[in-house]
């Protein structure tokens, strides 16, 4: 994880594995370093749930209470059962949207908000005509 790119970010969806205790502290220390940007729609991601009878639940109070106080949507998945995997990314989708409707709007009321994003209906165009890079900027954990 490198806190320089994150100006280059449009969204952060943070992955744990619900087996691994150490992931989530990690997880936690990402979710800190980018809680203090501009608007940054932020998600957590709890993956491996198909494996919470095996595991010690413990540290499942730990774990809400934490994501309760960082004040993010935590999203509980099996990306081995394919259960709730769309649902983060639907979510981040959205605020997204939402974000660039609003600063259009604010834009064509003559106001000056930056913003990274334009509005939706650019990125069908820029899909089409232009396709962005990818950067190497994708922290996968």
């Amino acid at each position: 994880w490198q806190r320089e790119y994150v100006s280059e970010f449009d969204a952060v969806v943070v992955v744990f594995a619900a087996d691994d205790f150490k992931s989530f502290e990690y997880a936690v220390e990402v979710l800190r370093s980018v809680q203090n940007c501009d608007f940054l729609p932020i998600v957590i991601i709890e993956n491996k749930i198909d494996l919470v009878d095996e595991i010690d639940c413990s540290n499942k109070d730990i774990i809400e209470n934490s994501i309760r106080e960082a004040g993010v949507r935590l999203y509980r998945v099996s990306a081995m059962h394919d259960f709730n995997v769309m649902h983060p990314f639907a979510y981040v989708l959205e605020k997204l949207l939402r974000y660039s409707d609003e600063n259009a709007n604010v834009k064509e009321k003559g106001g000056s908000r930056n913003s990274r994003l334009s509005s939706h209906e650019g990125w069908v165009d820029l899909a089409v005509s232009n396709p962005r890079k990818r950067s190497a900027n994708c922290s996968i954990m």
